[in-house]
């Protein structure tokens, strides 16, 4: 098991377990291929032109951490914060369909992020920011989307069925196929446009 406070520049990791914390290290040009995080905290961490390729977080913290020009293909997180992060300054990899569950993603931002087929199942995504986003495909499984913004958004077949609390600016986003709850939610969308419900 290795501790992510004696990480160094331009490292490579293959199948290995991290823990431990990272403190206020700046890293480049990091690689992590098949590696799982358990209880690491990334807290404020800065991690520049990392890849992380079909690598598993559970119970992590990354909160606030700067991921510019970082990338997660294949990644999955669970239990895990990821409070603050600016995901659309990941690099062009960007999140290669993640699969979030249980996480709290909240007072982030996607703006510009670009992916399809992102899953979030039982997420907090509380005041999150998707402005311009691709979300085509994507899935929202009972996730707390209060306060989140779509606003210019691709949501083509994207799914939020059992989510709450979201705002869709229906007159900027693509919404062909969106699936929604028709709950207090999804019947609020339909009311910006003038339609009544008895």
């Amino acid at each position: 098991m290795r501790d992510l406070a004696a990480l160094g520049d331009d490292e490579v990791f293959v199948e290995e377990t991290l823990t431990g914390a990272l403190g206020s290290t700046a890293l480049k040009a990091m690689e992590f291929d098949g590696c799982t995080f358990t209880g690491a905290s990334m807290h404020q961490g800065r991690l520049f032109g990392a890849s992380f390729t079909e690598c598993r977080f559970v119970d992590c913290d990354l909160s606030l951490a700067d991921l510019t020009n970082t990338s997660f293909v294949s990644c999955t997180f669970e239990r895990s914060k990821f409070v603050g992060v600016a995901w659309g300054k990941l690099g062009p990899s960007g999140l290669g369909q993640p699969y979030f569950t249980e996480c709290k993603l909240d007072l982030g931002s996607f703006q510009l992020a670009t992916a399809e087929r992102w899953v979030f199942e039982r997420c907090s995504l509380a005041d999150v920011d998707f402005t311009s986003c691709k979300l085509g495909r994507s899935r929202f499984t009972d996730c707390d989307l209060t306060g989140a913004r779509f606003a210019d958004a691709d949501l083509r077949d994207a799914n939020l069925k059992g989510s709450h609390g979201y705002h869709i600016d229906l007159g900027t986003c693509r919404t062909k196929g969106l699936r929604l709850t028709p709950d207090d939610d999804a019947l609020a969308l339909l009311r910006q446009f003038g339609v009544q419900f008895d």
